[in-house]
């Protein structure tokens, strides 16, 4: 399947290996960008911003803000 990516333009993606008869399956949208979640989910961690904050100032993660 081909799906718009704001940045990229068209990128191709696999589409689901399961099919199903009563419960199609569908792509809806791109997969993140690297790091686009980055933030929430070391948040959700226990992380604390400042944490998550100098980890991204010494280039040991990468967040897409």
């Amino acid at each position: 399947e081909r799906h718009e990516f704001p940045g990229f333009g068209e990128v191709r993606q696999a589409r689901p290996a399961a099919r199903f008869s009563k419960t199609p399956s569908a792509i809806t949208a791109p997969g993140p960008r690297l790091g686009e979640h980055t933030r929430e989910i070391l948040n959700s961690l226990g992380y604390s911003e400042e944490s998550v904050n100098e980890l991204i100032a010494s280039n040991k993660i990468r967040a897409g803000d």
